[in-house]
């Protein structure tokens, strides 16, 4: 940090302190040291604007130094400048000494939050004895003057006064700055003013008149009072909750009337979106009475898409216990229902795989079973199909096999067996019957 820098801000730290006003002509001449030094090349009490190393504390305590100071610096509502008070008379003369902009803005500085709206007023009737002029002209001159929520608050401006005053006898826009005031004033409704405002405007003009006079983004109140939110903006999210309608439900209704009617009458291909996002938020839902939220879920819970998680949420809330047995009951008669068609399907896939695969010989019978064998499912059904057709396909081979066909049978049957379908007596009687057809018999195939 240069040295030079750092006497440049003690000096006028020092200026700005003094408790007298300098002489006359020592003001230029630290404009010119100023203009010189308004930006550091380095940082200087680790600023580079010498403006901003002035803010520690100092207090501008003379008018014609906060004169100076302020067309020198641009800058108004300095720290430095706060010991102005336009309820004190040592200040008067900044009314001529500043120019309009600048004076307003100083003038802005001395209105707070803390003050009630006799203070408030007091100040207003002050700036007006010395410059001539309402300061409240100034929200029609200047789209982004500060201070209009404030003004509000206290009473000393009516919205609806003012936007009656923004019109002119056709109806349209006459005062586009003032309009913006009131615009950016009721954004996202956080207070009472707003929300009393928009009761009378949308009784009056409705959703039309929100597009012809605050812009369509205002229209149906997205982003203040609901959002869509996920991938494609497919999800309703409900932000109703207000502190200064903590102790109102009918006001807490009426915003969701103002949602609801938005939706009903401008979009209403997403009605029922709206419908899921109300019943969704036990604190707005519970604005309505409780017939009227079964109303809502039992037509949601038919027309709309619900996901799975979604529908079983809301069925746990409304349904009674009575039908939520029920339709557990109905549920689980649909599902055993589905599984018996299953089940069937499969048995007559595993049926007609028997017929396509039988040529009338146990090796084929083999090669059938081999198919379902690593099948839990499906092994025991091809068991009972074939178990169920060894009478008839022993007697087309009138009870005689060869020596081959006489092992595939034994090896299916103990196959059977083993998965519990053919009994032991049964297979019995099957043996009984069997002849072997010898090697040397003339009327045999000793390849079979």
């Amino acid at each position: 940090m240069s040295a030079s820098f750092q006497l440049i801000v003690g000096l006028f730290r020092t200026v700005l302190a003094c408790d007298k006003p300098l002489p006359a002509e020592v003001y230029p001449q630290l404009t010119q040291v100023y203009q010189m030094y308004s930006t550091f090349d380095v940082k200087c009490y680790g600023e580079h604007r010498l403006v901003e190393t002035l803010k520690g504390g100092l207090r501008i305590q003379v008018p014609e130094t906060m004169a100076w100071f302020i067309r020198c610096s641009g800058e108004a509502l300095h720290p430095a400048t706060i010991n102005f008070d336009i309820m004190d008379s040592k200040w008067n003369s900044l009314a001529g000494s500043l120019d309009k902009e600048q004076y307003q803005k100083l003038f802005e500085g001395c209105l707070t939050e803390k003050m009630d709206a006799a203070q408030v007023q007091e100040r207003l009737d002050r700036y007006h004895a010395l410059t001539g002029k309402n300061y409240t002209d100034r929200y029609s001159e200047n789209a982004y003057a500060g201070k209009f929520h404030l003004l509000v608050k206290a009473g000393i401006i009516d919205l609806w006064t003012a936007f009656q005053s923004c019109l002119a006898e056709d109806g349209s826009v006459s005062d586009a700055s003032l309009m913006h005031h009131i615009k950016d004033y009721c954004r996202n409704i956080e207070t009472i003013q707003a929300f009393e405002f928009l009761k009378r405007f949308l009784h009056q003009y409705g959703y039309p008149g929100m597009n012809s006079y605050f812009g369509r983004n205002s229209a149906g109140f997205e982003h203040e009072l609901w959002e869509q939110k996920g991938y494609g903006g497919e999800t309703i999210t409900l932000n109703l909750q207000r502190d200064f309608l903590a102790d109102d439900p009918e006001g807490q209704r009426l915003l969701l009337h103002w949602v609801d009617e938005y939706f009903f009458t401008i979009k209403p291909g997403r009605y029922l979106d709206f419908a899921q996002a109300v019943l969704e938020n036990e604190q707005v839902a519970a604005l309505l009475l409780p017939e009227d939220q079964r109303g809502i879920f039992d037509v949601l819970i038919t027309q709309s898409k619900l996901s799975a998680y979604d529908a079983n949420q809301l069925k746990r809330r409304y349904l009674t216990p009575e039908e939520q047995q029920a339709e557990q009951e109905a549920k689980e008669a649909a599902e055993a229902e589905r599984k018996r068609q299953e089940h069937l399907e499969m048995v007559q896939e595993i049926e007609t795989c028997y017929a396509e695969t039988n040529n009338g010989t146990f090796e084929s019978i083999a090669r059938y079973l081999n198919k379902y064998r690593y099948y839990n499912n499906k092994e025991p059904v091809a068991h009972r199909v074939v178990c169920d057709g060894m009478e008839e396909l022993l007697q087309n081979n009138g009870y005689v096999l060869s020596s081959k066909e006489a092992d595939r049978f034994l090896a299916i049957c103990r196959e059977l067996i083993r998965g519990g379908t053919l009994g032991w007596t049964e297979f019995q009687s099957y043996i009984s019957k069997i002849k072997e057809v010898r090697r040397d018999d003339p009327d045999g195939d000793p390849d079979k």
